[in-house]
């Protein structure tokens, strides 16, 4: 059963995920992993994916509580996403 959280914890893990995701994953990402898709949970990356939607269903698989983030590797501005369900 997914767990809820509310929307301000939700909003700020995937703040979280995102910082870390461009202050300590990218740049060494963007040499080895460019244009593919990361799935990142508790700031840690869970797996590299070839598209975003292969991204978000292996979130939506391994994390019921869907308690986690997927981020492009790109040197553009990149987009936030969360995926937490939040009442």
């Amino acid at each position: 059963m997914p767990t809820t959280v509310s929307r301000e914890e939700a909003r700020r893990e995937s703040l979280d995920n995102y910082t870390v995701f461009v202050k300590e994953l990218l740049p060494d990402l963007l040499e080895t992993h460019p244009s593919e898709w990361v799935l990142l949970r508790s700031g840690r990356i869970i797996g590299m994916y070839s598209t975003g939607l292969a991204a978000n269903q292996a979130g939506r698989d391994q994390f019921p509580d869907r308690r986690y983030s997927i981020q492009e590797v790109t040197d553009r501005p990149l987009f936030v996403s969360h995926n937490t369900i939040a009442h």
